[in-house]
């Protein structure tokens, strides 16, 4: 059995029974893998996007409540302190 870039050229038949059923094989596990990598790769890509944006959704809404709380507390806290500065109005 030979084979070139023009084909093969078989002498031996079962050898050449044996290369094709490989080929085929090869082939067909090949178009398998595709058609799993087009169904399954697409699903999960959009679950690992879908966990980071939800985990990102959580920091980002958990930073706002921590900033927005202890922002009112700083502020509030300089109010106090500037109207005691300042002292009653007497007028």
């Amino acid at each position: 059995m030979e084979i070139s870039a023009a084909g093969v050229d078989c002498k031996d038949h079962v050898g050449c029974d044996l290369l094709l059923t490989l080929l085929k094989s090869a082939a067909s596990i090949l178009v398998l893998v595709l058609v799993w990598a087009f169904i399954y790769l697409p699903r999960t890509v959009l679950e690992h996007v879908g966990w980071q944006l939800a985990a990102g959704v959580v920091l980002v809404v958990s930073t706002i409540a921590i900033f927005r709380c202890c922002c009112r507390k700083s502020v509030e806290a300089v109010h106090a302190l500037s109207t005691v500065e300042e002292g009653p109005d007497l007028t």
